[in-house]
């Protein structure tokens, strides 16, 4: 196995909208695409806005070989799928902003099942653990910022040494 990359997309889902993912297109510069039987994309998404999501939701759905599927929903999750086109859809009547991790693929339970064991690739590993998405969209206040601002430093003076 091999981790090919990772990293974070985040995006806004107007009313009753979609936003493509090429999961294929997301490989790290330099590197060589798998055949499509190899390839998988681990992803876990949240919705950051509005926060907490209420009744929002994202419904992920993959097109592969003229045939669409739905993978998962809700309003944060984890999921993976091979090659295709994976489609997240607000069928909402509200706009909600997305933020999407794109994890190391043999942390998902399948792949652990498989006997795959956390540190087979370690420098992606270190990345991916020390993400961290804050909120940030186009139709963010002052009070909206100083919110982000006041709950990261309340993390930092309730967990720093």
């Amino acid at each position: 196995m091999q981790q090919i990359g990772e990293g974070t997309i985040n995006f806004v889902l107007v009313a009753n909208g979609q936003f493509p993912i090429d999961g294929l297109g997301l490989i790290q510069p330099g590197t060589e695409a798998p055949p499509c039987a190899a390839f998988v994309f681990a992803f876990n998404w949240q919705i950051t806005d509005p926060y907490p999501p209420g009744d929002s939701q994202v419904t992920w759905e993959i097109i592969a070989q003229d045939n669409r599927n739905e993978v998962a929903s809700g309003a944060a999750g984890t999921a993976s799928v091979g090659c295709g086109q994976l489609i997240a859809l607000n069928n909402g009547p509200d706009q909600i902003g997305v933020s999407v991790h794109y994890i190391p693929v043999y942390w998902h339970p399948y792949y652990q099942r498989l006997g795959y064991q956390k540190g087979l690739c370690p420098v992606a590993e270190g990345v991916y653990e020390r993400l961290l998405t804050l909120p940030l969209f186009p139709a963010m206040e002052d009070r909206d910022v100083e919110d982000v601002i006041a709950a990261v430093t309340k993390v930092l003076e309730n967990f720093s040494r």
